[in-house]
């Protein structure tokens, strides 16, 4: 059966989500400074390995984004907001994962993160911290969401920033783990004051926005029944224009009375349904997709969820099958 997050746990994961960004970027920036990652040259008291993690942070933060100025200062933006970013979502996400008995063990058999936390002195050397262990066991399965080899890992917060984030994710009731909205509303819920920052910004000095801004303001969570009404319909549309006059092969209840020369959601305007223009020549269907602003981090969430088996339509997968294969014919 489907559950969805009551009122009052979206507001508890709202507030959470708020509470975590602001402590994990001020924890972030606090321990950059500390390495003097926008500077010249690394601090004195800095180790061999020490120096070593600055110069990939650094390059990180330009593959991010970051400016390098012609005096070899460089910016921290990015590199603050990725290494939030990073070490808060390890911690959630592992709570996803292990509150659904999926957060495995290389021997192949579910772990805890307490279990994690015993495992960490076994480690050679020893982990830092359950999150470490539960991101190195996830990794085999999510390598591309729990990135061991990230230098925003790489990078330990100060120790009251990772307790203060701790402390937040352990208030959260397993229930919001449980629902099939959670990772949604966590992505949009992450953005949140960042959103708040760019329309205060473009109400009051009338900013625009770019390329950092625009997935806080346009990539928001869509609710389930808009996206099952999304999907029917435009899987609808699709067979309609391929087999005008035969029934749909399966029930897709949220279909009725739609006029599908209106909705035809998976129908480009001059192309075909094999990706053919009109003349015949093939193109891809990602074609006009140059230099869209979009949010990697929103895939994290869709892998989890995925993952976890969520289910955001109301036909299985089986029938989604059935529907385009017999289109195709």
């Amino acid at each position: 059966m489907t559950q969805t997050l009551s009122r009052e746990h979206r507001r508890i994961l709202e507030n959470t989500a708020a509470q975590a960004r602001s402590q994990a970027e001020a924890g972030a920036e606090k321990v950059l400074q500390a390495l003097a990652a926008g500077a010249r040259e690394p601090p004195a008291h800095a180790s061999d390995a020490e120096k070593k993690l600055r110069v990939r942070l650094r390059a990180h933060g330009r593959a991010l984004g970051d400016l390098l100025r012609p005096d070899d200062t460089q910016a921290i933006d990015h590199l603050v907001t990725e290494i939030a970013y990073e070490h808060w979502h390890r911690m959630l996400f592992a709570r996803f994962l292990a509150e659904s008995d999926l957060l495995m063990h290389p021997d192949g058999y579910p772990v805890s993160l307490a279990d994690c936390k015993e495992d960490a002195e076994s480690f050679n050397p020893p982990a830092r911290s359950e999150w470490e262990v539960a991101g190195h066991y996830a990794a085999r399965m999510l390598r591309n969401v729990f990135r061991p080899d990230s230098p925003a890992l790489a990078l330990q917060l100060p120790l009251e920033t990772e307790q203060a984030l701790e402390a937040l994710l352990a208030k959260l009731p397993a229930s919001v783990f449980r629902a099939d909205d959670s990772l949604g509303w966590s992505y949009q819920f992450w953005q949140a004051p960042k959103k708040e920052a760019v329309q205060r910004q473009m109400k009051q000095a009338g900013t625009k926005v770019g390329a950092d801004e625009l997935p806080a303001v346009t990539q928001l969570f869509t609710e389930q029944y808009m996206v099952a009404f999304l999907l029917e319909n435009a899987l609808g549309g699709w067979w309609y224009r391929r087999h005008p006059r035969m029934k749909l092969p399966v029930e897709l209840p949220l279909t009725h009375d739609m006029d599908f020369d209106v909705v035809s959601g998976l129908e480009l305007q001059g192309f075909d349904h094999r990706g053919r223009q009109p003349d015949g020549q093939a193109v891809s269907p990602f074609g006009n997709l140059h230099d869209v602003s979009f949010d990697w981090r929103y895939t994290d969430f869709d892998c989890i969820s995925f993952f976890s088996g969520d289910q955001s339509c109301t036909i299985t997968r089986d029938e989604k099958k059935n529907v385009l294969e017999k289109a195709k014919a």
